[in-house]
């Protein structure tokens, strides 16, 4: 971590042993390290946690944690560094994991609070334990947050209610320039949301600013991408 030509890792360790030395040994790649993949590694919150104080010392660019069976607890330390004016992460992905409303609140809350935030992207795919109650505040981020240009909800348990309707109208009318794009799963028939999405969507053929990964709008013109 040391080496000045060092600036991807990628770990796959699973071991406490590891964890520990790379909590010491993180703060000395802070002027080189900017991706660190951690994906897959089983920490959970007691990981994260010990970890936290490294990855915020280290000043990364791109952090991955998905598949690390991170809770509430683990959340809301990682909403500690992303509340801090001085948070450098432009990337986070914290892809199937086990956060549910409360972690999910903080991030959000952290996100619309730090006004000097750089995260660009977000990846909250997976956290099957998400619930429609964090859609106000995640499509808050959006509309606040000048740096975030992308955020994924897919696969969470976010649903559709009038409060989620109204901020999406806003969202969608604001986004005209399609800068934005928000992800999300859509848990109910595409009836409901096509007509919605129809009169926001029909007349933009350049840009994707809304996706759903349960209905085609690639009939309205739109093209899908991925992380």
């Amino acid at each position: 971590l040391k080496r000045p030509s060092l600036t991807h890792l990628l770990l796959r360790f699973r071991n406490e042993i590891v964890v520990e030395t790379l909590r010491r040994a993180l703060p000395y790649a802070a002027d080189t390290l900017q991706v660190l993949d951690l994906r897959g590694n089983l920490l959970g919150d007691d990981g994260v946690s010990s970890l936290i104080e490294s990855f915020e010392e280290a000043r990364l660019k791109s952090l991955n944690l998905g598949f690390n069976n991170i809770g509430d607890m683990g959340a809301e330390r990682l909403a500690t560094i992303l509340a801090s004016p001085e948070c450098s992460l432009t990337h986070l992905d914290l892809n199937s994991n086990f956060i549910g409303d409360h972690g999910a609140h903080s991030i959000a809350h952290s996100l619309q609070e730090n006004r000097k935030s750089v995260l660009e992207k977000l990846i909250m795919y997976g956290n099957a334990r998400i619930s429609s109650s964090c859609g106000p505040g995640f499509i808050d981020c959006l509309i606040s947050n000048t740096a975030l240009k992308t955020l994924n909800l897919q696969r969470t348990q976010l649903g559709i209610n009038e409060d989620i309707m109204k901020r999406l109208d806003f969202f969608l009318r604001m986004n005209q320039c399609g800068r934005k794009i928000l992800k999300c799963v859509d848990d109910v028939q595409p009836g409901v949301w096509a007509p919605f999405l129809a009169n926001h969507c029909s007349h933009r053929k350049d840009a994707l600013f809304y996706f759903l990964s349960e209905i085609p709008l690639l009939s309205m013109g739109q093209t899908k991408d991925t992380f």
